[in-house]
């Protein structure tokens, strides 16, 4: 039997450190959106791992150490080579609006996302000689235009190091953000669907 991970979870997070980044994302004034990045333990995480979370500088400054309540969503799809039965199988991210909030409010949302977005279980990967639109190259789990999307994806963000935008250690997360980006999702991962 399938663990269904449900779409949206209320999670404490304890910053380690609070950094002022600026959004991949545009404003109406079309100028990137100042943001906090904060360094935390995945809450989901048992073994302690940290990742970065973000959120926009409209909400107050993340004092270190403190623990805050924060709303996260995740993909409709487990990360690559995952189940999709545990949380850590899934990129998260904090919901607009989802930060800061008491233990009960940051619940009542994530309920209230749940009731309006069910989980769904994960698409097998053994698709029992279905076919499918397009199938992944070799053991890629990309198809042939997801992996041309992803080399323009690395080549962009190699530029960005060249020219000394990015660091060369952020060039896995700068890939994946453009790569989502240009496949029409948005930054979490999901697919937009506001056109």
């Amino acid at each position: 039997m399938i663990n269904i991970v449900p779409m949206a979870q209320a999670w404490p997070l304890t910053p380690t450190s609070v950094a002022e980044t600026l959004s991949t994302r545009t404003g109406a004034d079309g100028q990137p959106i100042p943001q906090w990045q904060l360094d935390a333990v995945q809450p989901w995480s048992t073994n302690g791992y940290v990742s970065k979370f973000w959120i926009p500088q409209s909400e107050e400054k993340p004092t270190l150490n403190q623990q805050y309540w924060a709303v996260f969503t995740r993909r409709s799809q487990p990360n690559t080579g995952k189940t999709g039965d545990m949380a850590w199988d899934y990129n998260w991210r904090i919901v607009d609006g989802g930060w800061g909030k008491s233990q009960e409010e940051a619940t009542a949302v994530a309920t209230q996302l749940n009731s309006s977005m069910p989980a769904t279980a994960p698409l097998p990967v053994n698709t029992g000689g279905a076919q499918q639109p397009q199938q992944p190259m070799g053991k890629s789990p990309y198809t042939k235009d997801e992996l041309i999307v992803r080399q323009v994806a690395g080549k962009i963000a190699g530029g960005m190091i060249e020219k000394q935008v990015i660091m060369p250690e952020n060039f896995a997360e700068w890939l994946e953000l453009y790569y989502n980006i240009m496949m029409g999702y948005d930054a979490g991962g999901e697919q937009d669907d506001t056109e």
